[in-house]
């Protein structure tokens, strides 16, 4: 079973437990490790800050959403929240390749794979949701502490590298600009300019979202998955990585990484939903995929006994979370594009399993379940820990703070009012009619959101290969510094 590890802060970031039934403190719960209260210092509020105050942060984008529900109420306009892309067939780009061969750490970075070797340990960094068209400060300011950490082989973006368009993808939201590769020169390029090692991706729902999305999706296959590996070059600062493809595995000294690419649809699919359906979803290419990714890890991890890697499955949309707002985000049914001139947006209706239940059934089929698995979109940290039924546990965490404003707050109903903050440990939110395997269960053990303090940050991941130990820590940032907020440890 898994230990959680919450480091001792400073006085500075000690806090002194508050009377829960006080409500002006409720909204503080999001700094309990573990389900325990940290000791809550009543300075702490005043010098915690977000990751930059050099720039004001950007508003939330407006939404047609009506605010007339009442507190802790289900939202009257459930689709107010929902993301409104349309499920992108990116055959129009790219088909899979007929030879999809796992990308091998030590042919892009010879020299560093080495050093881990030698070493016995790997640490990298992971996060999503970096990109902010409007205000680039906590951006760079993320991207800056990444930068300057000395353990790091790589680091590997969960998604929403770029954003054309400020705040959720909600009705209403209109593009602050159009399209430009300009973008991944201003959000990626030029803020991790200074990032001495190779940069890995899986795309998000805004690198390919809008009417330009095929132009966004072709410059995301441009620049990582390129024919050639190239470094920082040029004025723009631009690099390029050689992924096989936008569903990709790749093979490092004590990890495998299975990256899917969950497309631009409410919630994540994985395979075109008018073809691929609840009744035949394990036909689809990119599950059919992920089922045989599975099944050669597992192969070579019964040749390796105990020098065995981790499992690691990335994926941008997140199948578990505690967010008020995901009975409507993390249901397929929900969302659509909005009718011309009219709101609010009618559902797509897409007869496709949960993200969840489909990733679920990959790891019965193929008798393989990931270490652990690794999410963003949602624009905060939060830590959830599923429990099977047989009593093992895997975390699946979600990292979408890596500088979009704002933070999300994780008590938040579509319609914008707010839910009363749960201590954790707390039950995930579950989307409309999904039901849990017999005898499963996931829990909310810890999260950092954008209420009264939250932070932007990044996932520090560090493998110990004699120890086979693997370390989460939430690195969050103040006052342009790197600290550890919380962390947690997982045998593999």
């Amino acid at each position: 079973m898994a230990k959680d590890k919450d480091k001792k802060k400073s006085h500075k970031h000690n806090h002194h437990k508050k009377d829960d039934k006080d409500k002006k403190q409720k909204k503080r719960h999001h700094k309990h490790h573990g389900g325990k209260a940290d000791k809550q210092d009543a300075s702490a509020k005043k010098h915690k800050k977000q990751a930059s105050t050099a720039a004001p942060t950007a508003p939330a984008a407006k939404t047609s959403g009506k605010k007339t529900g009442k507190k802790g109420t289900q939202p009257s306009d459930p689709t107010a929240c929902a993301e409104h892309g349309v499920w992108t067939d990116v055959t129009q780009i790219k088909h899979p390749p007929a030879s999809h061969p796992p990308l091998q750490f030590s042919t892009i970075d010879p020299e560093e794979n080495q050093r881990v070797l030698s070493s016995g340990k790997m640490s990298f960094a992971m996060v999503g949701c970096s990109g902010d068209p409007e205000n680039g400060a906590n951006t760079q300011a993320v991207a800056a502490a990444i930068s300057a950490d000395p353990d790091l082989s790589f680091f590997y973006h969960l998604g929403d590298i770029i954003y054309t368009i400020s705040g959720s993808d909600t009705e209403g939201s209109e593009p602050v600009k159009p399209y430009s590769v300009s973008a991944w020169d201003d959000q990626l390029f030029g803020p991790y300019a200074k990032f001495p090692r190779k940069i890995f991706a899986i795309a998000g729902n805004h690198d390919g979202k809008y009417k330009e999305k095929i132009a966004a999706l072709k410059d995301f296959f441009r620049f990582f998955c390129a024919d050639k590996v190239q470094p920082p070059t040029g004025a723009k600062h631009r690099r390029q990585m050689t992924q096989p493809y936008i569903y990709w595995r790749l093979d490092t000294p004590y990890a495998y990484f299975i990256g899917l690419y969950s497309n631009i649809a409410n919630s994540g699919i994985l395979d075109k939903p008018s073809d691929f359906t609840i009744a035949n979803f394990t036909d689809g290419p990119q599950y059919k995929w992920l089922v045989k990714q599975l099944q050669d890890v597992a192969a070579a991890n019964k040749t390796a006994g105990k020098r065995r890697k981790a499992v690691l499955l990335t994926v941008h949309y997140p199948p578990y979370s505690g967010g008020t707002n995901f009975n409507v985000r993390g249901d397929p049914s929900k969302g659509g594009p909005a009718a011309k001139g009219k709101h609010p947006a009618q559902p797509n209706n897409y007869n496709v399993p949960y993200l969840s239940v489909a990733l679920q059934q990959a790891f019965k089929d193929s008798g393989q379940r990931p270490d652990a698995i690794f999410s963003a979109h949602a624009h905060l940290f939060e830590r959830v820990s599923y429990a099977f039924a047989d009593q093992s546990e895997m975390p699946c965490l979600i990292a979408g703070c890596g500088g979009h404003s704002p933070l999300e707050e994780l008590f938040k109903a579509c319609d914008g009012t707010k839910q009363g903050a749960l201590k954790p440990p707390f039950d995930v939110v579950k989307p409309g009619s999904f039901l849990f395997p017999k005898g499963d269960s996931a829990q909310v053990e810890y999260y950092d959101d954008g209420d009264d303090g939250g932070h932007f940050g990044y996932l520090k991941v560090t493998l110990d290969a004699q120890a086979r130990i693997l370390t989460c820590q939430f690195m969050g940032v103040e006052d342009g510094k790197a600290v550890s907020l919380n962390t947690k440890t997982i045998s593999f």
